[in-house]
This record gives C-alpha cells, sequence and structure tokens, in this order.
C-alpha cells in the first residue's frame, strides 16, 4: 500500500491540508538557504506529494457524490479527429 493511499484512507480532506501546512511550517523539514533550489527536504517533498495525491483523491470523490465526475480516461489521443 502506498503513502498516498494510507494517507487518503486514514485522514479527511481538512485533515490532509493541515498535516500540509504543519510541514510546512516546521523548519526541520526546510533545506538549508543556498544549498538547493528546492524548499523542503527531499523526504518533506516526497510525503507532500503522498499528501496532495491523497488530496487529489478525496476532491475526486467529492466531485462524484456532487454529480459532477471528471474523466480521468487520460490523453485521448492527438489524431482523434483524421479523417480515415
Amino acid at each position: 500500500m502506498t503513502t498516498a493511499l494510507k494517507f487518503y484512507n486514514k485522514y479527511s480532506k481538512s485533515e490532509l491540508v493541515q498535516l500540509a501546512r504543519m510541514i510546512e511550517i516546521n523548519e526541520e523539514n526546510h533545506e538549508p538557504p543556498g544549498t538547493s533550489i528546492h524548499k523542503l527536504t527531499p523526504a518533506a517533498r516526497k510525503k507532500m506529494a503522498a499528501i496532495d495525491q491523497a488530496i487529489a483523491w478525496h476532491m475526486e470523490d467529492d466531485r462524484k457524490i456532487a454529480g459532477n465526475p471528471v474523466p480521468v480516461c487520460g490523453y485521448s489521443g492527438r489524431q482523434t479527429n483524421r479523417a480515415a
């Protein structure tokens, strides 16, 4: 089970947003100034990516409940309108 799926199953969307804020606020998760182009450490970035994915899944659930599902079929192809 992936970390994102664990977050999705364990926390609500609002709890995940709060968790993301706590990661951003915590100074231990910040790279020292001038050492990297990234603000957060690699471990913090990985955790934030998992939290972001879990939030996206919760948002997809909310859209389904509201009756506005977003199709996630993927790339439809560049040449779909091409005459045969």
